[in-house]
């Protein structure tokens, strides 16, 4: 499923996954505990190479940012969005 997760830090590292639209909400926020578990969470989810580099530009520029993702169903529950046997809830 391809998501659009957007970043930022606000008394810590959040993020928060919308639909491939930009406008539909697909799971809660969720606080993150560094940049680099923020990093290493984006390309377990299987963020390129391309948007790896766009998303840390943007972390050195604004500390925000958004990273378009294809991401495997099994792995949509570390977004909140369905259980860990890819099953959605």
């Amino acid at each position: 499923m391809r998501v659009l997760i957007n970043f930022q830090h606000r008394k810590g590292w959040n993020i928060h996954t919308l639909a491939e639209d930009c406008k539909t909400p697909l799971g809660p926020w969720r606080d993150v505990a560094s940049e680099e578990t923020m990093l290493r969470l984006f390309r377990y989810l299987g963020a390129t190479d391309e948007a790896m580099e766009q998303a840390e530009r943007e972390l050195r520029m604004w500390s925000r940012g958004g990273i378009h993702i294809d991401v495997p169903s099994d792995r949509l529950y570390l977004l909140g969005m369905g259980n860990k046997a890819g099953l959605h809830v």
